[in-house]
């Protein structure tokens, strides 16, 4: 009698058991069905829905300025390179990170400057410059997007930007 008892309390639990691991299963695959529907759903809302479009005009200027020639590339490139070099706090880690030091890289541009024929062909030299230093936070924009984004970080305490653009118009 203990015997059959016993057997039957071991078929009971096993059982239970059983009925656990399935409902768990279960649990774990709705729990990560409703996660992946969560997380495309907010992406989606994200970028169609609650992100602003801007319309910005695709000139640099409203003037379209004359070719420049290779010299004022070579300095314009020149100061571009200082300022990064002065300003740009992630040269020792992308060093480091990336193995390669953007510093080393001046030569190479100025030699590609040297072979440009026009402003545009400057521009992609310089965009791919900005593109070495690995970060998508940097870019080359129009100068309407700088008077955007100055406005927009002057709500926020930036208003030197505003005065600066306001002192070399």
């Amino acid at each position: 009698m203990v015997q059959i008892w016993t057997n039957l309390n071991i078929y009971v639990t096993l059982n239970k058991r059983k009925k656990g691991d399935k409902m768990r299963k279960k649990t774990i695959t709705v729990i990560s069905i409703l996660s992946v529907t969560i997380i495309v759903f907010s992406t989606i809302l994200s970028v169609f829905i609650i992100q602003p479009r801007y319309d910005f005009p695709l000139a640099l200027t409203s003037v379209e300025p004359q070719d420049m020639g290779i010299k004022e590339r070579i300095e314009d490139f020149k100061f571009f390179y200082n300022v990064i070099k002065e300003n740009y706090p992630y040269l020792t880690l992308k060093q480091r990170t990336h193995g390669f030091n953007w510093l080393n890289l001046k030569e190479y541009f100025i030699d590609k400057i040297e072979q440009t024929d026009s402003n545009e062909e400057f521009l992609e030299v310089l965009s791919e410059a900005i593109t070495a230093l690995q970060n998508l936070h940097c870019a080359i924009i129009p100068y309407e997007f700088f008077e955007y984004y100055a406005q927009l970080y002057s709500e926020h305490n930036m208003g030197a930007l505003l005065k600066f653009l306001q002192m070399n118009k």
